[in-house]
């Protein structure tokens, strides 16, 4: 795919004229993202390869789908191809980072807006019926264990996934009847936006998938916990405010186990950076969860 050009955005009429193009560096997104300045204000551009054009046209659906919640995300406006690639522009959704706002919050401010979060993931997750055949279950059975096979041939492997490893393979029928839903796919405090009302704003909807309704809280309880407990806990009193089901954290640290150890092959073409940060990321949810013979976290009891 070869460089943006400001020219390339001409056919959008809407935009013009331009008065910057600014690219955002942060962010493992498969797009190159920019923030095009106008007289109009700002809106986001998200440049994909031609071979996503199904995907990115399923995204659009979703996009559009999410836009009819009462929640600050991101609105579809127009998409083009330009050579080999598709242009997709989007309202920008104004504010700062939650990411780096939130931890300085007092933790009543942090625990509502977290609160408020999981309020939104429940509406996305409930935009959908529960969509689960028994063949989804097989699928992911197949591709956990696949996958850790995988895993245990690499390089990474080590003594002490052992007991985690076994904690999988012992207990993943547990997610037998998936709750199969609309996932946002990356939905953490990183994709999060604090507005001047201190209202949150949900953005980055192109990891979406249709799926287990509890693999949306991986990121939650990994990204989200490690900046800020009480906006975490606060996500899951908000999606669950009659209190959290039974086999919610024997389902979910199933995920979390799996995704401690194949996120580490998954960084790989992002550099030895990502790696080792996977790699850190995987001894503290070993330690937090002690191997995930714990229950649940101590800090759930707070």
């Amino acid at each position: 795919m070869r460089e943006l050009k400001i020219a390339d955005l001409n056919r959008f009429a809407d935009l013009i004229p331009i008065q910057k193009l600014e690219k955002i560096e942060r962010g493992w997104s498969g797009d190159d993202k920019y923030i095009i300045h106008t007289l109009k204000g700002k809106f986001l551009l998200r440049v994909s390869d031609i071979s996503m054009l199904k995907r990115k046209a399923k995204e659009i659906s979703v996009i559009e789908l999410v836009s009819t919640l009462n929640v600050n995300t991101p609105r579809f406006i127009e998409l083009q191809m330009v050579d080999d690639m598709i242009l997709m522009v989007l309202t920008f959704v104004e504010g700062e980072d939650a990411i780096h706002v939130i931890p300085t919050l007092p933790p009543a401010t942090q625990y509502r807006l977290g609160y408020q979060t999981g309020r939104v993931l429940w509406q996305i997750h409930h935009l959908t019926h529960n969509l689960y055949q028994e063949s989804d279950f097989l699928k992911m059975k197949e591709k956990i264990l696949t996958r850790l096979d995988f895993y245990e041939k690499s390089k990474y492997f080590t003594k002490k996934d052992v007991v985690p490893i076994h904690y999988i393979r012992e207990n993943i029928d547990v997610l037998k009847d998936m709750n199969v839903r609309l996932n946002h796919g990356d939905y953490h405090i990183g994709n999060m936006i604090i507005d001047e009302n201190q209202d949150i704003g949900i953005i980055d909807f192109n990891r979406f998938d249709y799926e287990d309704a509890i693999k949306d809280f991986t990121s939650v309880l990994t990204f989200s916990r490690t900046a800020s407990i009480p906006f975490t806990r606060g996500t899951l009193n908000g999606y669950y405010p009659d209190g959290i089901p039974k086999l919610f954290w024997k389902k979910v640290k199933i995920y979390l186990a799996y995704n401690a150890m194949y996120s580490i092959l998954w960084a790989e073409p992002y550099g030895e950076s990502e790696v080792n940060f996977m790699l850190a990321r995987k001894e503290e949810l070993y330690h937090e969860y002690d191997y995930f013979q714990k229950e649940k976290p101590d800090w759930v009891k707070g």
